[in-house]
């Protein structure tokens, strides 16, 4: 590591939240390199403030300055006396919110768009299936006449593809086959172009769920049943509330959005059924919700230039 170091010569050394590898850093405080971290968010309970976690404590001390995502953060690291820390917020929230924001292109969009969508994005099977014994109930099926439905799952193979095929029926349509579709319509001139007959649309790529956001009105978000919920910050970008399950602690924009009344943790099948009935059935609940998202993430965002600029004072 000590070679390497010396070979790329870096003028400063920036760790990004958790990535807290020992070995690294020790060399890169025996070089004397500058290093910060940006992003962070400490909690208590965590392995860096156990016994047994102290050396890597000890490693964190050194950094020049910590830039952390909230007040717990500055207040957890005070009582170890390390007090080179300022709350800068989450510089993912400016990543989202910066990325291009233009529809795909003005056909695509026509194919996509519909007045009313729910999107599983980054899916597991817990979700999948407790959605399709709400989406196919008796209490649901009459409530959605006029909603489609998106499917991105996190796993895009083809075994687990063609499981979502038979728990979600005929009216499937993968991803793939919509854009071959257009394709071939758009090379006869657009002519017949439309946003299809389909229900459910699968998508069976990855690179496609943050762009696939905007045409949502609300998201269940996956991961909530297993290690832990993936990104809401995406769909939140766009004003899209969100639902998801219980393992969502480790996240501050969950705790946030939950507080604020955008997002909702379920935790059984009647949780999320009754919640999908009142987003089906009440319009202005949904957009009252996505608003408050996208006046969270606006609220939120600066933490980049923040840091930026302490940097540039070096």
């Amino acid at each position: 590591m000590d070679s390497l170091l010396r070979k790329i010569n870096p003028d400063i050394f920036l760790l990004v939240k958790y990535d807290f590898w020992p070995n690294m850093l020790r060399a890169v405080h025996r070089n004397k390199i500058p290093a910060y971290l940006i992003s962070a968010r400490f909690r208590k309970g965590q392995f860096l403030f156990s016994q047994a976690g102290r050396f890597i404590l000890e490693e964190i001390r050194k950094f020049e300055h910590i830039f952390v995502q909230d007040t717990e953060s500055v207040e957890l690291l005070a009582v170890r006396g390390i007090t080179r820390v300022t709350v800068a917020g989450d510089t993912r929230v400016d990543a989202v919110m910066t990325d291009d924001r233009r529809p795909m292109t003005d056909g695509v969009t026509s194919v996509l768009r519909h007045p009313s969508s729910v999107i599983l994005g980054s899916s597991w099977p817990a979700e999948e299936k407790m959605f399709a014994e709400v989406w196919f109930s008796d209490e649901i099926k009459e409530l959605r006449k006029g909603w489609r439905l998106i499917i991105a799952p996190h796993d895009v193979s083809e075994g687990h593809l063609r499981g979502i095929e038979v728990r979600f029926g005929g009216g499937v349509v993968r991803y793939s086959e919509v854009m071959v579709r257009f394709s071939e319509v758009m090379v006869r001139g657009g002519e017949g172009l439309s946003g299809g007959e389909w229900e459910v649309l699968l998508v069976d790529s990855v690179g496609h769920l943050k762009e696939l956001y905007r045409y949502a009105d609300v998201a269940i978000i996956g991961g909530g049943f297993g290690k832990g919920i993936h990104n809401i910050l995406e769909p939140s970008a766009y004003g899209v509330p969100v639902l998801f399950g219980p393992r969502w602690q480790k996240f501050r924009e969950a705790e946030d959005l939950i507080r604020i009344g955008s997002a909702v943790s379920f935790e059984s099948r009647e949780q999320l059924s009754e919640w999908i009935k009142k987003y089906l059935t009440d319009p202005a609940e949904v957009q009252n919700r996505g608003n408050l998202a996208l006046n969270y993430m606006q609220s939120q965002s600066g933490s980049s230039d923040l840091i930026i600029r302490h940097l540039m004072e070096i």
